[in-house]
């Protein structure tokens, strides 16, 4: 029965770092969005920036309603989605702070939806010189860290569960009373087990 235990032992580990890997793949993917909706961010100022070269006057647009309306003809976007909006389908913010030096601000709400919190994702240019608050590469840099020492943590969690002499878990000696409920939960347990073994 022993043999048992330390393979549901396991088994619960891998079914928790089964939970925790998607926990961290979501993160991931919300990390790689943000990083895609930095770069985006970048693309469409220097599109913007080009077009009021290519203007007359040279001169930026004027207010929100411009701004989209320029935006809508210089730009494109996979899939039919609105090249006003973000990735999180909100409206970008533009402000336009100077027409000469020509100077604005566009800015991305966030995954969190709200201009002025932490997870904005904000260029500000200032004639050719150009500034982002997060930058696409460290952004998607830092979330692969973040999933390289969860890894890390992890491996050293299994590492310590199988080196483990301590406990009924590791005792093939110890006499176990299963109730059957208890019993029931095991076999769960080993099938999950299996299942996980059989997809790896």
């Amino acid at each position: 029965m022993g043999g048992a235990l330390i393979k549901v032992g396991i088994g619960a580990f891998f079914v928790f770092a089964s939970a925790q890997m998607g926990g961290l793949a979501r993160g991931l993917l919300d990390r790689a969005r943000e990083s895609v909706q930095a770069s985006e961010l970048l693309t469409l100022d220097g599109q913007l920036a080009a077009w009021t070269i290519g203007q007359k006057r040279g001169r930026p647009p004027a207010d929100q309603p411009h701004f989209d309306r320029v935006c809508r003809e210089i730009l494109t976007a996979p899939g039919g989605r609105d090249v006003t909006r973000d990735r999180w389908g909100e409206g970008y913010v533009y402000e336009r702070i100077a027409v000469r030096p020509v100077e604005w601000e566009i800015s991305s709400k966030g995954p969190d939806r709200r201009l002025g919190s932490e997870d904005d994702l904000v260029v500000h240019r200032r004639d050719d010189q150009v500034e982002i608050n997060r930058d696409p590469v460290s952004i998607i840099e830092g979330a692969i860290e973040r999933v390289r020492r969860a890894d890390e943590r992890r491996l050293d969690a299994l590492a310590k569960l199988a080196a483990s002499e301590q406990g009924p878990l590791f005792d093939a000696n110890q006499k176990v009373d299963l109730t059957p409920a208890r019993e029931a939960a095991l076999r769960q347990q080993l099938s999950e087990l299996d299942r996980l073994l059989a997809d790896s």
